[in-house]
């Protein structure tokens, strides 16, 4: 929803709206998955997949900071 809405807006407001709206949700996410990280078995299918996106974070919180990029 948030990226639907930036759609037509210069590229210094998708970078503010961004770092407001999206930013909070994907920190919090990341947050949550720790926690979840925490309480499941290492070798698990849940375990494996939460710790392949927690390796990945940070490619994916990529786009706050490129205004020019868009995420589908």
């Amino acid at each position: 929803m948030i990226e639907r809405e930036l759609n037509d807006v210069s590229s210094e407001k998708r970078y503010e709206v961004r770092l407001e709206k999206s930013k909070l949700i994907l920190d919090a996410f990341h947050e949550w998955l720790k926690h979840q990280r925490s309480t499941l078995t290492p070798k698990s299918t849940t375990g494996q997949a939460a710790n392949y996106c927690l390796n990945l974070c940070d490619k994916l919180t990529g786009f706050l900071l490129y205004e020019r990029l868009f995420i589908e």
